[in-house]
């Protein structure tokens, strides 16, 4: 369960990588070629930084939402409700003394 929780994080981690990879390209490729000035090879990451930061996000909330998924599938118990388990516990140790 583990390996498939890691696998499906380094395939959005990859993908972001590889995303951010050909951005670096394309902009070193437009400047190099003067293509464009700098205020619109700027634009241009500007642009680019943040439909990589929405992907970002959006990879996030995919693996966020899977999980939390997985672990109600299988009745995995919150931290709130292990904190509460573990208050009464101490509570009932207390009153055991």
């Amino acid at each position: 369960m583990e390996d498939l929780f890691k696998k499906f994080l380094y395939t959005g981690v990859g993908i972001a990588s590889q995303a951010t990879a050909k951005v670096r390209t394309q902009i070193e490729t437009v400047i190099e070629n003067n293509e464009s000035n700098i205020k619109e090879g700027e634009k241009v990451v500007n642009s680019m930084m943040k439909k990589g930061e929405t992907r970002k996000e959006s990879v996030e909330t995919s693996i966020r939402t899977y999980i939390d998924n997985t672990l109600e599938r299988f009745e995995v118990p919150t931290r709130t409700e292990v904190n509460t388990l573990l208050a009464r516990l101490e509570e009932l140790e207390a009153q055991a003394k």
